[in-house]
């Protein structure tokens, strides 16, 4: 089975992916996932698991803190074009979040999302088929600019912004030509599950915070917090997919037992 995967965008909330990841690779799903997709911060963990840096990705989010993204010095204020924060301490993250040749051979396809800064469009980015570090770096800086908290970011003569401001926070559109069986979505918002039995939506069964509580909140408790729900969800959803798809991790004499312990860990 050909698998898809969407990583939606809301910044400091993107933590809630790792968990989900962690649940994927834990059930076995990981290496029938063939595309991934993802906008914002989204964009960051899409580009790390088409990588297959796991550890990496866990490493980052659980030693990120919000000096590291909401970085602002007044010397800098007009030289960012009179936004808020600097992105000098994120473009280090991404920087060490895709140095490297580790690349994970089952995915194929990794795309990002990116809106114009001047014209009413936005563009996925087959960000997997660019060789260049710096302009792949430059894919994901533009990608997480939000407008008014970081400056956009040129590509190709063109300035571009965060994907998800009125464009696509949830890119399920450059999958759709994959010829995938499932899309897994992972939401970062309460939003309404797709009745399409394509996708597998796993959207927070707890609140994670809105714009300042949520997308700028880079607190370690509340980042490790989102972590282990997104565990506890992508456990409960994935479990039956797991199943259907017969992997030998899920499928073993001490199945039951197994099953039980995942569902105290989801009510922990």
């Amino acid at each position: 089975m050909r698998l898809g995967l969407v990583f939606e965008g809301g910044g400091a909330k993107g933590a809630y992916h790792i968990g989900v990841w962690k649940a994927i690779r834990e059930l076995g799903i990981e290496k029938h996932i063939t595309s991934v997709s993802g906008t914002s911060v989204g964009a960051l963990n899409a580009a790390m698991f088409y990588l297959g840096k796991f550890e990496q990705a866990e490493h980052i989010w659980e030693n990120i803190t919000n000096e590291d993204i909401l970085n602002v010095k007044s010397e800098d204020y007009l030289a960012n074009g009179n936004c808020i924060f600097s992105q000098k301490k994120l473009s280090g993250i991404v920087e060490q979040a895709i140095s490297g040749e580790k690349h994970n051979k089952k995915c194929d396809k990794c795309y990002i999302t990116c809106r114009s800064r001047d014209k009413a469009e936005h563009r996925y980015f087959e960000w997997s088929r660019y060789i260049d570090n710096e302009y792949k770096k430059k894919i994901l800086l533009a990608s997480s600019a939000i407008p008014g908290i970081f400056a956009s970011v040129e590509i190709d003569g063109e300035f571009y912004v965060d994907g998800g401001a009125n464009a696509d926070n949830t890119p399920i559109t450059p999958l759709t030509k994959d010829r995938l069986d499932r899309i897994i979505i992972i939401h970062l918002s309460n939003a309404k599950a797709n009745n399409d039995p394509m996708f597998i939506d796993i959207i927070p069964s707890q609140d994670i915070g809105a714009f300042i509580d949520g997308t700028l909140d880079f607190e370690h408790s509340s980042i490790m917090r989102r972590i282990e729900l997104g565990y506890a969800d992508g456990m409960k959803i994935l479990l039956p997919l797991a199943e259907r798809l017969c992997i030998p991790e899920i499928k073993t004499k001490n199945h039951a037992k197994e099953k039980r312990m995942i569902m105290i860990q989801i009510k922990l």
